[in-house]
């Protein structure tokens, strides 16, 4: 059956948002990714100047636990916990966003744990885009201009903070292959090999 949902994990100097978004042009589905933590933020009634105070800052995972993590979820019936990263009202207002979103189908889910949250949903494919740690700090050097050093700390961090984002939200110590239905690793597969890979297994 041809996926209807796609989702897509990657880990940083991956190349994967752009085979993302190449996936999403192909399909004509919608790319979704930082639209979660907008729709997410206002269903807890985060106006738009607070959230573009931290939009931009330090990683996706990051970025989610700060967005939401100082604010109550009014805009979801029968959430009333203080939204934090502990707390399960603030877990299930992310997911349920997500779900949201998935509902309305045609589209292409980056991040969020996606995966996770739909697992089982019909007319899902679950995709993990990586590469090895070497080359994704030589990426990210080459791509913002920065020292092998630098762009190593940040690499590690940005696992790092996906490790603990699986931990908090799914209780997921160790992120298995078998969360996924079709993993690529982009050390050697160009990116349109790795989109021509995904769109033989979505329209299948």
């Amino acid at each position: 059956m041809p996926a209807k949902i796609i989702t897509v994990a990657w880990t940083d100097g991956s190349r994967a948002e752009s085979i993302a978004r190449a996936i999403a042009e192909r399909l004509n589905f919608r790319f979704i990714s930082d639209e979660i933590i907008d729709r997410a933020a206002a269903a807890a009634g985060i106006d738009a100047e607070a959230m573009e105070a931290v939009e931009h800052r330090d990683s996706l995972g990051g970025r989610i636990l700060r967005v939401l993590g100082s604010f109550q979820p009014a805009g979801l019936v029968g959430y009333t916990d203080v939204a934090t990263d502990q707390t399960p009202a603030y877990r299930e207002l992310l997911k349920e966003v997500v779900r949201q979103v998935a509902m309305e189908g045609s589209c292409v889910i980056g991040l969020h744990g996606a995966a996770v949250t739909l697992r089982g949903t019909p007319g899902l494919l679950r995709l993990f885009i990586t590469a090895s740690l070497e080359t994704r700090i030589a990426r990210v050097a080459t791509a913002n201009n920065v020292s092998e050093s630098d762009a190593r700390s940040r690499v590690e961090k940005t696992d790092a903070d996906r490790r603990d984002f699986f931990q908090k939200f799914f209780s997921i110590e160790d992120e298995r292959a078998y969360l996924y239905d079709l993993t690529i690793n982009t050390d050697a597969i160009t990116e349109e090999q790795a989109l021509a890979a995904i769109m033989a297994v979505a329209r299948s």
